[in-house]
């Protein structure tokens, strides 16, 4: 959330869609989210990191299921572009929505969610590289409701921010 990521960073600057202490962060840096998991870690004794893609894909729906709570986007699910907060995203652990399969609240169904991995794209036009990206995964709002299958991808640069992307942590024990 914002108030559990702002006691390691006070100074970050909440996105106009994620207002409230207990909306999930946004418009944080891939490298940023990596050092909160650092200090995160330094402070409890833990190891909590970015889930790598297969296990968000894993943790998000059963085996087979194309949307964390079935074969189709489920419309009472989680926050979906157009249902009426499409200005912003919506509240870790709002009791409008059910969590999926293994309890997880809101997974493929709020924010755009950061996966762990890097990947260095080889240079066009003579550039060494073309930057670096890492692979995102869920988030329906502001986009549609097809937006949580949990095999569509997206892609964003290290160095980005966005008010749509955020992240959930992973921890080996959990």
């Amino acid at each position: 959330t914002n108030k559990d990521f702002e006691s390691f960073f006070p100074k970050h600057k909440r996105s106009l869609h994620s207002q409230l202490d207990n909306h999930p962060v946004v418009d944080v840096t891939y490298n940023e989210v990596v050092e909160y998991c650092k200090r995160l870690n330094e402070v409890t004794g833990m190891a909590f990191r970015l889930p790598n893609e297969v296990e968000w894909v894993y943790a998000a729906a059963p085996y087979g299921w194309e949307y964390p709570h079935g074969q189709e986007p489920d419309m009472n699910a989680g926050h979906i572009f157009n249902d009426g907060h499409e200005f912003g995203c919506a509240p870790v652990g709002d009791p409008r929505w059910k969590p999926n399969f293994i309890g997880l609240d809101q997974i493929g169904y709020n924010v755009i969610e950061m996966t762990q991995g890097t990947y260095e794209i080889p240079g066009t036009n003579g550039f060494e590289s073309d930057g670096t990206y890492y692979i995102a995964k869920g988030g329906s709002w502001g986009r549609c409701k097809f937006s949580p299958g949990v095999h569509r991808r997206r892609v964003f640069d290290v160095i980005d921010r966005n008010p749509r992307v955020g992240f959930r942590l992973a921890h080996p024990q959990i």
